[in-house]
């Protein structure tokens, strides 16, 4: 069956083969880099051009269940075809659903014990939140993170306690009858129910970011830091869009890491990822490429005969990758 929109099968249930935009790399340099760190790699892209769906109507990527279903499918492949628990793993994503993000980031950290992230250019929202895997955060001159602050639509859900907290420091010094009107009509305008609903939310968030950090760098960081990064990655910028490049990630206390330190690795992911940039799809690409040892031609020796140089080989036939 196929799984691959452009390259591979495996047997999948043929009710998830719609969903899913996973397989299998051969390409040989990201092949060679996969056998010589001894890891495997894998890229979650969103590509730039949406699918066009209707004459009117588009598409774009946004993490949700066929990037779960495709993560958890890679996974599965991986455990069954190696013992490598570490993993590379580049990103490019604008975010999407909260609970999706969560649940590929905690799949990931349970399958995987050394976890390298590489963000060329953007991991965003929910990107942010599965960066924190990472035990570094590789970065460029163009590579950014974002907050983690929930969405409601396009409303943050930090506006409103925001605007609570605005309005009783506002009101511990002048008396309801000495404000102007409009600072009134807000506060009649508050609905605690719905106050209490948002906040609910953001403390789940800040939640998953302390467990993923907290699994992450236990025994390297304390509770009480682990706990400021999370806060300030929820409540520590005035929009959800602030760009957080490689100084302000390590600023915060994560574990950012300059692109130059990983020299032509970094080169390859990164152009691994920017393939998949200007296709059109309505789901992320997930592509992987498992370490396995690179069979080498034997060099060429001398014919007894004639003096010649002929190139041995072992008269077996090369083994098919299972791609995905």
């Amino acid at each position: 069956m196929v799984c691959s929109k452009e390259e591979g099968t495996m047997e999948i249930p043929k009710n998830l083969e719609p969903i899913l935009n996973i397989g299998e790399e051969e390409d040989s340099g990201l092949q060679e880099l996969a056998y010589r760190k001894k890891a495997v790699l894998l890229a979650l892209v969103a590509p730039y051009v949406p699918e066009k769906i209707s004459p009117t109507q588009y598409l774009s990527a946004s993490l949700g269940l066929s990037e779960e279903f495709g993560i958890e499918t890679v996974i599965s492949h991986v455990r069954k075809t190696t013992k490598v628990r570490k993993l590379f793993i580049a990103i490019n994503t604008p975010g999407g659903a909260v609970d999706s993000s969560y649940k590929i980031a905690k799949a990931l950290g349970k399958s995987f014990d050394d976890i390298t992230v590489f963000v060329p250019y953007l991991a965003a929202s929910g990107g942010t939140l599965i960066s924190l895997l990472g035990k570094e955060i590789v970065m460029g001159l163009m590579s950014h993170l974002t907050p983690i602050d929930p969405q409601w639509g396009s409303t943050p859900l930090n506006s409103l306690p925001r605007a609570f907290s605005k309005l009783v420091e506002y009101f511990e010094k002048k008396d309801k009858k000495d404000a102007p009107y409009p600072w009134i009509a807000l506060t009649d305008k508050i609905d605690p129910v719905e106050l209490e609903t948002y906040n609910g939310i953001i403390t789940t968030v800040r939640n998953y970011a302390f467990e993923i950090l907290l699994n992450v760098h236990r025994g390297r960081k304390s509770p009480e830091d682990i706990s400021k990064i999370a806060n300030f990655l929820i409540e520590g910028f005035s929009s959800h869009s602030a760009l957080l490049g490689l100084e302000r990630v390590s600023g915060i206390g994560l574990p950012g890491v300059p692109s130059s330190e990983y020299g032509a690795d970094w080169e390859l992911m990164r152009d691994w990822i920017g393939r998949y940039f200007l296709k059109s799809d309505s789901q992320h690409f997930i592509r992987c490429v498992i370490p396995k040892k690179i069979r080498k031609p034997k060099p060429a020796t001398k014919d007894k005969t004639n003096g010649e140089l002929k190139a041995t080989t072992d008269g077996r036939k090369s083994k098919v990758q299972l791609r995905i």
